[in-house]
């Protein structure tokens, strides 16, 4: 059996390429850099969104004013970078005490024995939503708390589908017809990233799922059908090339400035769109489908880094996520609840947030494995590669399922 080690190197070499190798420097927004006799405590997270950003100071500036022994500061590090960073301060052993990581990555780093047992540690495990929880376990134990959830809606613009004289399309064919309908010199009809991190397959594997499609049989008839989607938009011109250097925010902005009418996003953006593009009239709805509706699982989980400050870790975790604490700053991340006793209250004057409520209740997780980072690796360059379009699809999918298949073998 290879060991993880061997692992993290190959994995840090394929980002390496994918996204150079340049170190993130750190961020500190919460703590003062004077002396201080206080245990200081590093938590890395990859959250693009400025109020995203913001909300997560403010909670961390609570925690540190709440006591006088511990005192946490934040590192950002760009989400197509994160896994590489993480993975190189593995080897370097300079890891954080504590990260907000993407809940699909979880198992890769359990794998690792990177992170401490939480099983007995917090309180009420039980009432959270147990599909995002078992993203956290390994041999039956507990080694994150989920942070929050969210899944992918469609966006739309009500004022250019009306002038185009279009419905909001509910099935791939209606939606590719009303893409190329709301394509024109100045907009295209619908945007997705295609970048090399994990919100590549947050955007694709709806898509995939919708068609009976699964990763581990990407050049089936259903994977093809998936692929030949995204295949489509690019060649009619309703979709941009640039998907490839875009992040979920970068398709957010793009949306604000009118540069596209449709995209795949999540909760955590709305608030922001309310705040930048107040005379926008826009909606969301569920994902086209081919039979039955079906989003993705997002969402990130806390999880403490094993080591010397692991003690003062947890008791940052206990702090933040007391029911009645999580309550209080949930909803201001854009983010469903993981516990169940507070989610079923969400958002009940607002339509739109509410409305993923009703999308999380017909979503699926992503696959809980340790090595979803390189089939995730593997999916994100097939939609490069089908976007680009500098390969015959067939080849693409016919390369994708050789290394989906090399991976799947030294998983057995």
């Amino acid at each position: 059996m290879k060991s993880f080690t061997k692992i993290i190197i190959v994995t840090i070499m394929i980002l390496s390429i994918l996204n150079g190798c340049s170190v993130v420097p750190a961020e500190n927004k919460t703590i003062n850099k004077k002396q201080s006799s206080k245990k200081v405590l590093t938590l890395w997270y990859y959250w693009d969104i400025a109020k995203n950003q913001q909300e997560l100071s403010d909670l961390i500036d609570k925690f540190n004013k709440s006591q006088d022994k511990i005192e946490v500061k934040t590192r950002y590090v760009p989400d197509e970078d994160f896994k590489k960073q993480l993975s190189l301060s593995v080897i370097k052993k300079d890891t954080p005490d504590l990260v907000l990581i993407d809940s699909a990555d979880h198992a890769y780093y359990n794998g690792m024995h990177l992170f401490e047992d939480l099983t007995d540690k917090i309180d009420d495990l039980g009432s959270y939503d147990q599909t995002v929880l078992n993203s956290c376990k390994m041999n039956g134990r507990v080694y994150g708390v989920p942070f929050g959830i969210n899944c992918l809606a469609l966006f739309y613009n009500e004022d250019m589908l009306k002038k185009a004289g279009c419905e909001v399309p509910t099935n791939w064919e209606e939606f590719e017809e009303t893409a190329k309908k709301l394509t024109n010199e100045n907009t295209h009809g619908f945007g997705m990233t295609a970048l090399q991190s994990e919100e590549s397959l947050y955007e694709f594997l709806p898509i995939l799922w919708s068609y009976g499609g699964e990763i581990d049989k990407i050049d089936s008839s259903e994977g093809k059908k998936a692929f030949s989607i995204v295949q489509n938009l690019v060649r009619n011109g309703s979709m941009s090339k640039d998907g490839t250097n875009l992040t979920l925010v970068d398709l957010m902005n793009e949306f604000i400035n009118k540069k596209i009418a449709m995209m795949f996003n999540s909760p955590m953006i709305v608030q922001t769109i309310r705040e930048k593009a107040k005379g926008l009239n826009w909606n969301v709805a569920f994902l086209p489908k081919v039979k039955e509706n079906v989003s993705v699982i997002g969402g990130e989980n806390w999880a403490v880094v094993k080591g010397k400050n692991k003690d003062a870790a947890i008791k940052f975790i206990k702090y933040v996520t007391q029911k009645d604490r999580v309550e209080s700053y949930i909803s201001n991340f854009g983010f469903l609840a993981p516990r169940t006793d507070i989610m079923e209250k969400q958002y009940l004057n607002d339509k739109i947030m509410r409305k993923f409520y009703e999308i999380y209740n017909y979503s699926r997780q992503r696959e809980i494995t340790k090595k979803w980072p390189l089939k995730s690796e593997v999916i994100s360059n097939a939609m490069r590669d089908t976007i680009m379009g500098s390969k015959d699809l067939d080849e693409i999918l016919q390369e994708a399922q050789q290394s989906m298949d090399n991976i799947s073998k030294e998983e057995q």
